[in-house]
């Protein structure tokens, strides 16, 4: 009776981050909200002002703009994440978990997706705009 009840609660937490949590957001970080994005602060104004403050060069704007388009809001994911939620109340248990599952492993694609371009952007950056990067972005990380 008592894994049956730690199971039941297990669920009950899955499934409501699965409903919280947008696919390709990283956990604590709210939905549409790119990666380093100051809270309430809207998504291009925070790129923007990064983008600025790196001082890029015309070699590295090419990647700028890969990295850029990452960071987008990802509507399918936001969609998929929303029918998630909405089926997970009226499937059996084993169908659930199946459903959790796929959506976590759609999460972490688009979680690699992301930090691979975030990466391939990060590695043209001199030393010195690298720190600019990293400061910029860490505050985001601190709110996790």
């Amino acid at each position: 009776m008592h894994r049956a009840a730690l199971l039941l609660c297990s669920l009950s937490l899955v499934a409501g981050a699965v409903q919280a949590q947008a696919p390709g957001q990283p956990h604590g970080q709210p939905p549409g909200q790119a990666p380093g994005q100051p809270q309430g602060q809207p998504q291009g104004q925070s790129l923007e002002a990064l983008h600025d403050a790196l001082h890029l060069d015309r070699a590295q704007e090419d990647a700028w703009r890969t990295f850029q388009a990452s960071a987008a809001t990802d509507t399918a994911g936001q969609v998929r994440a929303q029918q998630t939620a909405a089926m997970l109340p009226r499937l059996a248990t084993p169908r659930r978990l199946a459903l959790i599952r796929a959506q976590m492993q759609a999460d972490l694609a688009d979680f690699d997706r992301s930090a691979a371009a975030v990466t391939e952007f990060y590695n043209t950056l001199s030393p010195d705009q690298q720190r600019t990067f990293d400061q910029r972005t860490a505050g985001a990380q601190q709110r996790r």
